[in-house]
Parts: C-alpha cells; sequence; structure tokens
C-alpha cells in the first residue's frame, strides 16, 4: 500500500470498520492482520470459517477428469494453481521455479482463475522459455475447477499471505 491510491483505500476501510457494530472473519490470521493494520482491537469480533460446497467432497467420474484434461493441458500431466495472481499470491516466483524445475519438460503449468496473464507476467513467461508449457484458464465454475483438482498431479500455493485460502479448503 504505498500509492496515493491505496491509502486512501485504507482510510475508507479504517472508517468503515469504525462505524461496525461488530466484525466477521472468515480466519483467526484476517483478524490479526486487520487488527495490527486497522487498529479495531476491543471491538466485538468473531471468526466464523468459511465451508466448503458439497460437491468438493466427491470424486468425480474418470472420463470426466481425463476430459477435462486432454482440454487443458492436451492430457499432459499438469501442476495446477487456483486464485488471482496479486503479488501476495507469488506467481512470478512459481514460474520461476517452474522454469527452473528438470522435470518441467514433462509438464504443464495449469493457471486457473484469475483471469488472462497480464502484460507483465507474459513477458516473464516468454522470458523464462516456458510459454508452450503454461497453460491459463481465466476463469473455471465450480464443476470445472473440481476436474482440474482431480487431474492435477499437483497442487500448487506459493502465496505469501492469505486471509483463508479458499483453494487449500477446496
Amino acid at each position: 500500500f504505498n500509492a496515493q491510491r491505496d491509502r486512501i483505500h485504507l482510510e475508507h476501510k479504517r472508517d468503515a470498520f469504525a462505524r461496525c457494530h461488530a466484525l466477521v472473519f472468515p480466519s483467526e490470521f484476517a483478524r490479526d492482520r486487520t487488527e495490527a493494520v486497522y487498529g479495531i482491537s476491543g471491538r466485538q469480533v468473531s471468526v466464523i470459517p468459511h465451508a466448503l460446497d458439497s460437491r468438493f467432497r466427491v470424486r468425480p467420474a474418470a472420463e470426466r477428469v481425463e476430459g477435462f484434461r486432454n482440454d487443458a493441458s492436451e492430457g499432459r500431466p499438469y501442476l495446477l494453481h487456483v486464485g488471482s495472481r496479486y503479488a501476495h499470491k507469488n506467481v512470478d516466483r512459481l514460474l520461476e521455479a517452474f522454469a527452473a524445475w528438470e522435470g518441467r519438460g514433462d509438464f504443464r503449468l495449469l493457471l486457473a482463475g484469475g483471469g488472462a496473464l497480464a502484460p507483465s507476467e507474459s513477458e516473464l513467461v516468454d522470458r523464462l522459455g516456458i510459454a508452450d508449457s503454461v497453460r491459463v484458464r481465466k476463469s473455471l465454475d465450480d464443476d470445472a475447477l473440481l476436474l482440474a483438482y482431480h487431474g492435477a498431479t499437483a497442487f500448487v500455493f506459493p502465496s505469501l499471505s492469505e486471509g483463508f485460502g479458499f483453494p487449500v479448503l477446496e
């Protein structure tokens, strides 16, 4: 939060918190960080964790998972990252690690959610020489997301800071 726009955003949040009777957070981490940044201690604060949609507790049919894999990664095994690609999500470091990984030639890296690659991300992918291995799905509905999780060889979550971290729960 360095730019003037960000300072204004912080001030608006602080003002909003001051007008609230009570605050509810999805995790103790989110509560603690908010208390530290905005100085809201001593207020009525509750932590109520998010819940998982029941569809994420069911294994989809193997042919549906295989169909997703064929479509998303040309049938190749893939590593999956789910979510936005804001700086704290650490996706640049993930791209660098993937590029340096000796086994990457056999895999794809699937970035699900977060929209299209930003110009700086595209430049990084090109500079690292991994454009042929990185696949982007700008968004996935819950059914496709379930297939993506089940089709992945590994799920990667390089985030530096999370208020909750839904993909880990999913």
